[in-house]
């Protein structure tokens, strides 16, 4: 049926109830598509493009901490130093990344966000918060995985992180993302430029768009990691959705869930 059809007034009883019963499809259609973004997990937003496997979603749709936590606030004041980097094999990939931790942890937790993302941006203090809580212990390594249907943003935020990798600048221009949000091309060049980067080569980089492919093979490799949206991390090769709280919590059935603490912790007790 067409547009200009459904718009039209009917001339019966029964062009009247497929009218409505038109309506009521489309209305539904909308409200489908609405739970799908705003509403699986409640902690992550899903990759639209692909089919959503609901079970890879935690779900916690309102979401109370078991116990009062002093949450770990990052700061533009901290100083990573040189990105050390290594070799890490994803997805069926092998990747050059850089990470933070000792070389020798007993874990490995590899991070797929979107620097847009809300529910990214939710997780990054928390990601901090148990990196601090289990120093020594784990090693993070952050993957690109830009949602371009619905962060139109992302992507460019995503390259110039690549960009700032390729002068030992990673973690930092990752902790700018985060913590300042603004992602226009002007912002990200101006990012680098305060962060005392090399802005020809960066903005040559950027312009040029030659991390596009880094991007996409980094977002394939979670893919195949079974990663359907953001945050979503490998800890110890399982793999977590969404922007947990650091302890445990309770959802809106009164069921209690792992926060990262506890299956951080589990997953120590499994490398041994």
């Amino acid at each position: 049926m067409d547009n200009a059809t459904i718009g039209s007034k009917p001339n019966s009883p029964d062009n009247s109830a497929i009218y409505a019963l038109a309506i009521a499809i489309m209305l539904g259609a909308v409200l489908v598509s609405a739970s799908v973004y705003f509403g699986i997990g409640g902690l992550g937003d899903i990759l639209i493009k692909s089919p959503v496997n609901t079970n890879a979603i935690v779900p916690s749709a309102n979401t109370t901490a078991s116990s009062n936590t002093t949450i770990f606030a990052p700061t533009l004041a901290r100083n990573h130093g040189q990105d050390k980097t290594a070799s890490f094999t994803i997805g069926g990939s092998t990747f050059t990344r850089p990470y933070v931790g000792p070389d020798n942890a007993k874990l490995t937790i590899v991070e797929f966000s979107d620097f847009q993302c809300p529910y990214c941006q939710m997780a990054y203090p928390t990601v901090e918060q148990f990196m601090k809580y289990y120093n020594g212990q784990v090693k993070l390594v952050f993957m690109e995985f830009p949602l371009t249907s619905i962060h139109p943003y992302a992507e460019k935020a995503a390259e110039a992180a690549e960009c700032a990798a390729d002068q030992g600048a990673f973690w930092d221009y990752y902790d700018q993302n985060f913590e300042v949000k603004t992602l226009t091309v002007d912002d990200l060049k101006a990012r680098a430029k305060g962060l005392g980067l090399d802005t020809a080569k960066f903005n040559s980089c950027l312009d040029n768009g030659v991390k596009a492919s880094v991007v996409n093979d980094l977002e394939n490799a979670g893919a195949n990691a079974g990663v359907q949206g953001t945050p979503a991390f490998l800890i110890g090769g399982q793999l977590t959705s969404g922007a947990l709280p650091f302890e445990n919590y309770t959802d809106q059935s009164n069921t209690t869930n792992p926060g990262f603490k506890t299956i951080i912790a589990a997953a120590l007790a499994k490398a041994g």
